[in-house]
């Protein structure tokens, strides 16, 4: 007979002591999020889009602590895909005329 534990990130699958006592412990490490790029795309490029960004970390963490580290993984890709390209696309920046708000090539 096998018992097996999940807690967070760590799996413990032991056995009885007439079969070896055998534990394992496997150390599972949850995929990025991204939120400080969601973050940064809030603050300083769209508020729509980052706000969009941060749920998405926020539900990327909640996935890695439920353990699903799929869900976990394709929520932090999508919440950086969204990040990146709208920074990409917008040229986000900081404004070097001292306006405090990004602008695109007006300076």
């Amino acid at each position: 007979m096998q018992q097996q534990q999940q807690s967070n990130n760590t799996v413990v699958v032991t056995a009885p002591p007439a079969a070896g006592g055998t534990v394992i412990i496997q150390q599972r490490l949850a995929p990025s999020n991204y939120l400080a790029l969601a973050i940064f795309v809030t603050l300083c490029c769209n508020l729509l889009f980052g706000v969009i960004a941060i749920i998405l970390s926020v539900l990327s963490s909640s996935d890695a602590d439920d353990g699903d580290y799929e869900g976990a993984r394709t929520k932090g890709k999508i919440s950086m895909g969204i990040s990146l390209d709208y920074q990409h696309n917008h040229h986000c920046y900081h404004c070097s005329c001292g306006s405090g708000h990004c602008c695109q090539k007006s300076c």
